[in-house]
């Protein structure tokens, strides 16, 4: 039940995906939801929910687009898991933080999802595609991550604890 407003989250960020970021490209620069969304949900939900929404959004992914089948799906996971374990160890609630954590984590995304295309040879060089793909679209997915932590925060944030009703002890 707790894991439900995260399977609709996950469901409106891939709609985000195939809706949306087709109509915000510039040339070939294009946001990536999916990476923003698991980022962000990565640091707001640090447990297990995240990285299987990661695995199932880039299996999701992979098959949306035209690359290798299950890359997307290695990079989001591997990316939250880091994500989790290094703001885990930050764990700091300031803002600043929280947008330095997003946008490293849009850079590496996309750096290693940029590497691992041009190693499965995509016809470019890794200078060219850094200049003009990975950079333009990491500030990108970072300005999309920026947008989405607040409301991902408010409808998604970590479940409520129970509360505990102190009961009166007899002897």
């Amino acid at each position: 039940m707790r894991n439900i407003p995260v399977i609709v989250a996950a469901f409106l960020a891939l709609a985000v995906q195939v809706i949306i970021t087709p109509a915000l490209s510039i040339e070939l620069i294009r946001p990536n939801a999916l990476f923003a969304f698991t980022a962000v949900l990565a640091i707001v939900r640090p447990n297990n929910a995240s990285i299987v929404t990661a695995f199932a959004l880039g299996t999701v992914g992979g098959l949306l687009s035209s690359h290798p089948l299950g890359l997307m799906a290695a990079v989001l996971t591997v990316v939250a898991f880091l994500v989790t374990q290094v703001f885990s160890i930050i764990d700091n609630e300031n803002v600043f933080m929280i947008a330095a954590s997003l946008a490293i984590a849009m850079f590496l995304t996309e750096l290693a999802y940029g590497f691992l295309l041009v190693q499965f040879d995509l016809n470019v060089s890794f200078f060219r595609l850094f200049i003009y793909g990975i950079l333009p679209c990491a500030l990108y997915d970072s300005v999309l991550a920026f947008v989405l932590y607040p409301l991902v925060r408010r409808f998604v944030g970590a479940p409520a604890a129970a509360t505990q009703i102190p009961v009166a002890q007899f002897r």
